[in-house]
């Protein structure tokens, strides 16, 4: 399995994990895997400009706990990790992100 790492740069975590358009499109069209609760969450992502944003500011806009989004999307990158199954993400510490 492939190793990919976390970098921290410009107070941005950034890892290219290599997923092309095609494996996307399939990931967005997976109803097995794409819960409503991911979609909202990745919808208000994209809608952001430059479709970036933080937990943090996600919640604040929308009057939720941040830790609402982040437990979503830290969730999604898990089943989609399962599903290519090809990868493990490790954080700049080194633990298992």
């Amino acid at each position: 399995m492939e190793i990919k790492k976390v970098i921290h740069q410009n107070d941005e975590y950034i890892c290219d994990i290599d997923v092309s358009v095609e494996e996307w499109k399939n990931i967005l069209q997976d109803y097995s895997l794409m819960s409503d609760n991911y979609k909202d969450a990745l919808i208000k992502f994209y809608k952001e400009p430059e479709h970036k944003s933080t937990c943090k500011a996600l919640g604040k806009k929308y009057n939720v706990s941040p830790l609402s989004f982040n437990g979503v999307i830290t969730n999604f990158a898990k089943a989609v990790q399962k599903k290519l199954n090809r990868f493990e993400v490790l954080n700049t510490d080194g633990s298992s992100k």
